[in-house]
């Protein structure tokens, strides 16, 4: 039986981190199995105080997936003004799973949130994006 892995190989200059105040941030999270790549977006909280979350203009998304010049897979921005939620820190949010047949080689994946913080003091309102390159080997 053949084992096959995956591995985060490449984060590209704009996959840091965003430097706000509240330490919000997106990460991008893959797991490989039986010829299935399953990739979900997560906002994550590592700053201090308690901050209250609103998802804004769409969900939490993976944007698109690319193997070289072929998309694999492409969402579309679809409204979802959910209710608000609070998160705390070493807290996560997960966004939609997305999966796919996947074969040996490089993906591109790109992920973004739009949403609106509240401290209890400020609103702000926040644009995030994730870029990252996955190896998938068997």
């Amino acid at each position: 039986m053949k084992m096959l892995m995956l591995f985060m190989l490449i984060f590209t200059a704009g996959c840091q981190p965003p430097t706000n105040e509240e330490g919000i941030h997106l990460e991008i999270e893959a797991q490989y199995t039986s010829g299935t790549l399953y990739i979900t977006p997560v906002i994550v909280h590592d700053g201090s105080d308690e901050v209250t979350v609103e998802l804004t203009d769409s969900d939490i998304r993976i944007v698109d997936v690319t193997r070289g010049e072929q998309t694999v897979y492409e969402s579309s921005a679809q409204s979802s003004q959910g209710e608000p939620f609070a998160l705390v820190e070493g807290e996560q949010y997960e966004g939609s799973l997305v999966r796919f047949t996947a074969d040996e080689g490089e993906y591109e994946v790109r992920a973004e949130a739009e949403l609106t913080l509240n401290d209890g003091e400020l609103m702000e309102e926040l644009s995030l994006q994730r870029e990252v390159t996955l190896q998938v080997e068997q």
